[in-house]
């Protein structure tokens, strides 16, 4: 009944699709007349993304601790946070192109506008903005994010001058956050009728590639695993490492697992790198940054979803221009992913200009492959703290007289 109760979300959200998606399936275009309660919903999400976005960012980055200690240690995180990301982007970018789980998915030839069959990526123009009111547009989020990255650092700079303005930044993060819980409460209803009119209309062929490649997700996420991070153990203590990653990892995993929560498995995270006796700032500081920042399943969910679009939408997933940015999106994604259910996705959307109708269809998948991906996010902190630990310990033995 635990295990229910921890995946009630989860479980009233397929719920919903599912209902939707059955509607829609019998009952075909007609379906077409619960579309103002999907579009309600969907704008409602849409107008807080932005600003979501924006303020998680600074808050993050403007409460990180100071000083020299926590400059080597926190150098030292970057380092292996991005590393470990990249190598999971790659490898799973290889991984969904080659097994091509998503064949079949493909919509029809009249749902799909022409100008969506060639992809035209503009990074420069995602980037930056020239003017500062198009700053504030759910289709500029890589331009938020950069601009949100440089106020954080700025305002961190700023040290007792800024701690007013960082109070109101908190402040307005736990009222966004309020604002997107209470939203939240709809989304059965709301994604169930997105769903249905996404399967009466134009995406009944999208079913059977949907749940096969939710399956390689699942599958993949956990071999990856298994195998990378034993080798990340192994390059932070040899085979001790190794035994002591496998039996630290597994709360935290159990956790993570149960509950498709990062942020309700930090404790047992922290309490993991205790046993493995890293260091207290390294399992106080390391292990709730990673909660937010290392998130390796969600390189994994951005694979996945540029590789299902790619199916639906009939783009050549391989060609050097989506698989560079699949990528660098993959790398960026953990900064917005994990802030509501479909930021991450809102991101891709709007650097790919995939067309909105695909979204329900997007959203039943990371549904579905939420478990393991939150998973190894969560144990991922751990082997990658080994690693930090390692570099913290040698920084200090070099400073010592």
């Amino acid at each position: 009944m635990k295990v229910l109760k921890n995946y009630k979300d989860s479980l009233l959200l397929l719920l919903g699709m599912l209902v939707g998606g059955i509607a829609g399936k019998i009952i075909g275009p007609g379906i077409a007349v619960v579309e103002p309660i999907a579009s309600t919903f969907l704008n409602l999400l849409f107008c807080v993304v932005v600003p979501l976005v924006f303020v998680s960012i600074v808050c993050s980055i403007a409460n990180l601790k100071s000083g020299k200690e926590a400059g080597t240690l926190l150098s030292w995180t970057a380092v292996f946070f991005v590393a470990t990301v990249v190598i999971a982007a790659i490898v799973f970018t290889v991984y969904f192109g080659v097994i091509d789980a998503a064949k079949g998915a493909a919509l029809p030839a009249d749902a799909i506008a022409e100008e969506m069959k060639e992809v035209k990526i503009d990074l420069v123009g995602q980037l930056t903005v020239s003017d500062f009111k198009d700053l504030w547009s759910v289709q500029k989020l890589l331009a938020v994010v950069v601009f949100a990255l440089i106020t954080g650092f700025s305002l961190r700079g700023l040290g007792e001058k800024g701690e007013p303005l960082l109070k109101i930044v908190n402040c307005l993060n736990a009222l966004i956050a309020k604002f997107i819980n209470s939203i939240m409460k709809f989304a059965p209803a709301g994604l169930g009728c997105y769903f249905a009119v996404f399967m009466g209309t134009s995406g009944g062929n999208t079913a059977g590639p949907l749940m096969k490649i939710g399956i390689a997700t699942w599958i993949g996420t956990l071999v990856y695993m298994a195998v990378a991070h034993s080798i990340y153990a192994f390059i932070a203590d040899g085979m001790k490492g190794v035994a002591t990653y496998w039996k630290c990892m597994i709360a935290p995993f159990l956790t993570a697992l149960g509950t498709c929560s990062g942020a309700a498995s930090v404790p047992a995270n922290v309490e993991a790198a205790r046993k493995a006796e890293m260091d207290e700032d390294v399992a106080s500081i390391v292990m709730p940054l990673g909660c937010n920042l290392h998130k390796e399943g969600t390189a994994i969910m951005a694979a996945m979803t540029v590789s299902f679009e790619c199916a639906m939408l009939g783009q050549n997933f391989f060609s050097p221009q989506i698989l560079g940015t699949c990528i660098l999106m993959a790398v960026v994604y953990p900064f917005v992913a994990g802030a509501i259910p479909g930021g991450g996705p809102f991101l891709l959307f709007s650097v790919f200009g995939w067309p909105m109708e695909t979204f329900a269809a997007v959203m039943a998948l990371h549904t579905i492959t939420d478990a393991p991906t939150t998973a190894i996010n969560v144990v991922g902190d751990l082997s990658s703290g080994m690693l930090i630990q390692k570099m913290v310990a040698k920084a200090k033995r070099k400073e010592r007289p």
